[in-house]
């Protein structure tokens, strides 16, 4: 459990979510599909609407669940679930004081901490400096979305004793990472923005969130369109279509730049309220 998560939850009841079937409750869990869970919900003065998530209780610990957040139209709180359990609704309001030459990823930076997506460097540190590898991005990614289950495929050089070998292996179960060639992903290579572009494109086409026809021709924009690779300039169209990838303000994409942590926050943000998006 993250430093200060203890607080966050003091207090607040857990709801136990269950299905009942003859008067009986049985137990539920899904790999393949979520379902939809509302809990009503009053905010308080003392609530951020952003930073309210979703935690549940394995027996051990609280876990994330990503989805959860605030609907203001429904007056409660909303999450997708593969299982079933114990959830509580808490705020963990958590902030690093390595942010002051990055104000504009802090807002991204906190609401992804409090939903359990990312994660500091240390209990007072975020390192919004400090370049990514293509494994922590996957995880990222495949916290975002929540995905579960086991798979027994995974690249050559993903080893099953690395941090990351689960998280990877779903990610390539669903075909939102397909290596760097020959059964390889590199893992714990630093990551391009014309990379995270791919990945973050092919995750969102498979849940058909991506609106537009993915012109080539708005990279025209850029004084570095040149600089994009071929098999990223799909990808970085799309994302900057719907507005999940921006410019620099001296209107440079940077697509051979490695992607910062700060970066990766605010990217993940965009994509997560792309997902999510709710009532006020």
């Amino acid at each position: 459990m993250p430093p200060g998560m203890q607080e966050a939850f003091e207090g607040r009841p857990a709801r136990e979510i269950s299905i009942t079937v003859n008067d009986e409750a049985i137990q539920w869990q899904s790999h393949s599909s979520a379902i939809e869970v509302f809990i009503p919900y009053e905010l308080t003065n003392m609530d951020n609407k952003d930073k309210l998530s979703v935690w549940y209780d394995d027996g051990t610990t609280r876990v994330p669940v990503p989805s959860g957040r605030y609907d203001g139209s429904r007056g409660g709180i909303v999450f997708g679930t593969r299982h079933l359990s114990k959830f509580t609704v808490g705020l963990y309001d958590k902030t690093f004081t390595d942010m002051t030459s990055f104000i504009w990823a802090k807002d991204a930076v906190e609401i992804l901490v409090s939903k359990g997506i990312i994660k500091g460097t240390s209990n007072t540190t975020f390192s919004p400096e400090l370049d990514i590898t293509r494994a922590d991005f996957t995880i990222l990614i495949v916290r975002m979305l929540g995905l579960t289950g086991e798979s027994e495929d995974n690249f050559v050089d993903v080893l099953p004793d690395k941090y990351y070998y689960s998280e990877i292996a779903r990610a390539k179960e669903f075909g939102l990472v397909k290596g760097v060639g020959n059964n390889r992903f590199s893992p714990e290579s630093k990551i391009t923005r014309q990379e995270a572009a791919v990945m973050i494109e092919r995750a969102l086409t498979s849940l058909g969130k991506l609106q537009g026809s993915a012109n080539e021709r708005i990279l025209n924009t850029f004084n570095d369109k040149d600089d994009i690779s071929d098999y990223a300039k799909f990808s970085m169209s799309i994302l900057v279509e719907n507005k999940l990838l921006l410019g620099t303000n001296t209107n440079n994409l940077n697509p051979r730049h490695n992607i910062l942590r700060a970066e990766t926050a605010v990217l993940m943000h965009r994509v997560y309220n792309l997902l999510y998006t709710t009532g006020e």
